[in-house]
């Protein structure tokens, strides 16, 4: 039985073909994992694209992932329905526009982590 068998696994963020595979690989070992974007387009897409392996544990979420209280809302789901989160896997987009953590202030990063993220 493999480590990451019952775990729940967050993905953030544009996953893409290299990505995708990631996310099989989860899904193959028996992890249940959440998959967070901005579009149901792409979510949709997803599902298509993992076939038989999202049929029982994949669930995608359309939230705005960029902002405080969507990662609040994401966070209030998988509490709800699962009680726990055990691994965030963030997805970072090559056009990368937002301001990076370090250019961030810490009390906004600190405040997200503490409330967001954090039970």
């Amino acid at each position: 039985m493999s480590k990451l068998n019952d775990k729940i696994v967050l993905f953030v963020g544009d996953i893409d073909q290299v990505d995708l595979r990631l996310v099989q690989a989860f899904l193959q070992a028996g992890t249940t994992v959440i998959a967070a974007s901005p579009s149901k387009r792409k979510n949709k897409r997803l599902y298509q694209a993992l076939g038989p392996y999202a049929e029982n544990h994949l669930i995608t979420l359309v939230a705005d992932i960029d902002q405080p209280q969507g990662m609040r809302n994401i966070h209030d789901h998988i509490r709800r329905r699962f009680g726990r989160l055990d691994l965030i896997v963030s997805v970072a987009e090559g056009n990368w526009q937002s301001i990076s953590l370090t250019e961030s202030e810490m009390e906004e990063v600190r405040h997200i982590i503490d409330q967001a993220l954090l039970p």
